[in-house]
Parts: C-alpha cells; sequence; structure tokens
C-alpha cells in the first residue's frame, strides 16, 4: 500500500521518516517540493512537509474596506481560500493526496485508536470499581470528595478575616489567606518563592509546603528549584 505522509514541519518530516525507514530513508524532489520516500513492512511512503501561509483565508471583495463594513457583517461573511504556495498543494496532489481532504486516516491507525479506547475502557471500568469500592469502605470521605468534585462554594465565616485600616493591599490579602486556610480545607496556595514577599505566607503560616516526599501541605511552592 502507498501511504503520503504530510507534517507541519520539514525536520517533523525527517525525523518521522529516520524512525520509520530505520535510517533509509531517501529525498526527491517533486515539483519543486522536497519528498522524502522509504519502504516499511512492504507499505510504501511519501512525507511531504508544510510550511507558513501555504493558504490563506480572506473576505470576499466586497468586504475589503474594513471600516465601511459592519464588525457583525465580518463575523458572519463567508471566507475566502486563496492557495499561496501552488507548488506543496501540486505536490500533494501528484502523490495521490487530496488537499480538500486534509485529515484522512490510515484505516490501520483507525484500527489502532479503535484497540487502544476498548482497552482504556477497560482500565476505566478497573479504576470506578475500585473507587466504588474505596467509597464503600469510606462514606465520610467519600461524601466530602464529592462535594469538592461537584465545585461547590464551602461556606466562610468571612468575620474571622480582620483587617487594620489603610494597610498595604499585599497585608490585608494575606489576612484573607490565613483565614481561608483554615477555613477551606481542599484550597491549595501557590508562590514562585516568594511568600513573604507577595504575602501568600498568610496562607504558608496555616500549613506545609507540598514537597516532593509530602504531599500532606497545601502550599505549592512553584519556583524553578522545586521542579528539577
Amino acid at each position: 500500500m502507498k501511504k503520503l505522509v504530510i507534517t507541519e514541519k520539514a525536520n517533523a518530516a525527517r525525523r518521522i521518516s529516520t524512525i520509520l525507514s530505520d535510517g533509509k530513508s531517501h529525498s526527491k524532489s517533486n515539483g519543486g517540493v522536497t519528498v522524502i520516500s522509504f519502504t516499511n513492512n512492504g507499505d510504501e511512503y511519501d512525507v511531504v512537509s508544510l510550511r507558513g501561509h501555504i493558504i490563506e483565508l480572506d473576505y470576499p471583495e466586497q468586504y475589503n474596506d474594513w471600516s465601511a463594513s459592519s464588525p457583525v457583517d465580518l463575523v458572519y461573511a463567508p471566507q475566502v481560500k486563496t492557495i499561496r504556495v501552488k507548488s506543496i498543494v501540486n505536490t500533494i496532489k501528484n502523490l495521490g493526496g487530496n488537499p480538500d481532504a486534509p485529515f484522512s486516516i490510515f484505516d490501520d491507525v483507525k484500527d489502532l485508536y479503535a484497540k487502544r479506547a476498548e482497552e482504556l475502557k477497560a482500565i476505566c471500568a478497573e479504576k470506578y470499581a475500585a473507587e466504588k469500592t474505596w467509597a464503600d469502605a469510606n462514606p465520610e470521605a467519600a461524601a466530602k470528595l464529592a462535594k469538592w468534585m461537584k465545585g461547590e462554594a464551602p461556606e466562610i465565616d468571612w468575620s474571622k478575616v480582620q483587617q487594620k485600616e489603610n494597610d498595604a493591599t499585599r497585608n490585608a490579602s494575606a489576612a484573607v489567606l490565613s483565614v481561608l486556610a483554615e477555613q477551606v480545607e481542599n484550597m491549595i496556595c501557590a508562590s514562585a518563592d516568594l511568600s513573604n514577599s507577595d504575602k501568600t505566607d498568610g496562607f504558608l503560616k496555616k500549613t506545609h509546603a507540598i514537597t516532593r516526599d509530602d504531599f500532606s501541605g497545601a502550599f505549592f511552592q512553584a519556583g524553578v528549584a522545586e521542579l528539577t
């Protein structure tokens, strides 16, 4: 079977060809466009890379003067496709491709994804069963999780927030975060290693930072050091 592979970038075309051909691909010119060819499992492959602005979208001529056109009309106006790089489009046609149907999927790819979909259904069923077993054994925790996942806003006693007159806004924020840390059990606060400056430490002082080996805290120090 002959197969045509179209990539966005030239380096992607080269990389895919190198991997699938085990380094045994060869390049040729088709209408001034580089085509990488190779054979894999009896199938003949041609790989073509694209580039920017092959096709441009525009409005019909009567809408060319945007200042004289209603924005509403522009939203609903039909679009005109103009081919700017005809060599690539012609090469795709020469190789048996259809530029008007760019999202064709090979049957073997469809089969691969269909098989994977069934595998994922089985995995999900197993996960759901494990979740139900846990929920049956931990009804209070399960009810709490269900409430969190619904996105329901918790009840907060805002009277606990004590603000100082004429205080800086970041200090005022720290006061609010401090109360939220005590009353919103599923809240996580984050700062890029600047908690003492942006005053998210109002939250941090009521908990501790999440670390690689300890997820019991509710504060994420999102600096580069923690991600390495």
